[in-house]
């Protein structure tokens, strides 16, 4: 096992510049911000930090646990802001021991961010164990957990539907595929924006189906309750086929007015 120091010092450097061979405590990176614009753009979503924690040999315990929470304090998401954890070992126990290490690792700062002005943040979490890709970085600097924070501005009208993308199979309440990260995204907005609320409308294409529309906006309800919202953020709303988005004369288009939209607003 490897020899156990007290060691806290911080460094601040750009990824992927490597640490020096001890093993810290904790180890902060700045990166520089970046834009990235969810696939449906109806929310812009910024990076404006990122935070490396690392551990000891077998260990999920933080060592300089105050340090984290005072570096997590000076990082400014505004309004709304969404984290995500990754969380990772080294390659020396078995896989299924690795796996629950990595998890291990990220309850750990969870609960220093929930300590933390960040702790409104929505927190995804992606448990990567053992996967280092072609990285060369030597084993100490994997036992880590990652940490991604960023600022959350949603680009949509309040009171206005949006369409979002979120389609459906013919005939039927089941999401297509592609409806997916959508709907993930929907949920982190959600969960990062409390006072968000949505009214979900049901479309249909070709025939009148007003059952078939109200169950479309339920499915959706369904998915972002099972998810961690709220149920009384959402009410549902069924319009058949009244309200098409483009003519039906392909079935590429056909698909297009299968669909939920949503209309945001605050409580």
């Amino acid at each position: 096992m490897a020899n156990r120091k007290d060691v806290t010092k911080v460094i601040f450097q750009h990824y992927p510049k490597k640490a020096p061979m001890r093993i810290f405590t904790l180890l902060i990176i700045g990166f520089c911000c970046t834009t990235t614009a969810f696939t449906q753009e109806f929310v812009k979503q910024t990076k404006v930090d990122s935070i490396s924690v690392l551990f000891d040999y077998g260990s999920s315990i933080v060592e300089n646990k105050e340090q984290l929470v005072r570096k997590l304090n000076t990082i400014n998401v505004g309004e709304n802001g969404r984290i995500e954890l990754f969380g990772y070992t080294d390659t020396i126990a078995s896989a299924a021991s690795n796996q629950q290490l990595a998890s291990h690792r990220m309850l750990s700062v969870t609960d220093l961010v929930g300590k933390s002005k960040l702790k409104s943040c929505a927190i995804d979490s992606t448990n990567r164990n053992e996967a280092h890709g072609n990285s060369t970085l030597p084993d100490a600097q994997f036992r880590r957990v990652d940490i991604l924070v960023y600022k959350v501005e949603p680009t949509f009208t309040l009171g206005l539907p949006v369409d979002l993308k979120i389609n459906f199979e013919p005939g039927t309440d089941n999401l297509l595929p592609s409806a997916t990260p959508i709907l993930i995204q929907l949920k982190a907005l959600l969960a990062s924006d409390p006072d968000l609320i949505i009214q979900l409308n049901g479309h249909v294409c070709c025939d009148n189906d007003q059952p078939l529309s109200e169950k479309r906006a339920e499915r959706v309800k369904s998915y972002l309750t099972e998810n961690g919202i709220t149920a009384n953020r959402m009410s549902c709303r069924g319009f058949s086929n009244s309200q098409p988005l483009v003519e039906e004369n392909s079935q590429e288009n056909m698909a297009i007015n299968r669909r939920v939209e949503v209309v945001f607003s605050r409580k």
